[in-house]
């Protein structure tokens, strides 16, 4: 399907609404409205512009969005998955592990540990 100007605009902006509104579910009809054209265009149109479903690229959006909070050690996961737009802390691990291959409290001790290593807390096996 080749996609006039306005169209990739169009498509563009509701990248944009995407990555601004993660948090929140999809609401097709409001992409569409966005995008000016109906389900099946826009469907097809943002999978070849960006190589992924509007699906799996607002997974992504998330995705990204808990690494960054799982930095942040005070937050729970139960907090971080709900600021990403999870109802259930246990749907978020799925989802996390399926991403990442490993649940979200195990990328955060191995997020913690490299930071460690990094920044000279522990000494390296070669200046023994």
């Amino acid at each position: 399907m080749i996609l006039a100007d306005i169209e990739l605009d169009n498509i563009r902006a509701v990248e944009t609404y995407l990555s601004k509104n993660y948090r929140w579910e999809i609401n097709l009809p409001k992409l569409t409205k966005i995008a000016g054209m109906n389900e099946r265009k826009l469907r097809h149109g943002f999978k070849q512009l960006y190589s992924n479903t509007m699906r799996d690229y607002d997974v992504g959006l998330k995705m990204d969005a808990a690494k960054r909070l799982l930095l942040d050690e005070s937050k729970s996961i139960q907090e971080v998955a709900e600021q990403v737009g999870y109802k259930s802390s246990s749907t978020f691990i799925r989802a996390f592990e399926k991403m990442f291959g490993v649940n979200p409290s195990l990328w955060r001790k191995i997020q913690k540990k490299s930071e460690q290593v990094n920044s000279g807390r522990f000494r390296s096996i070669f200046e023994l």
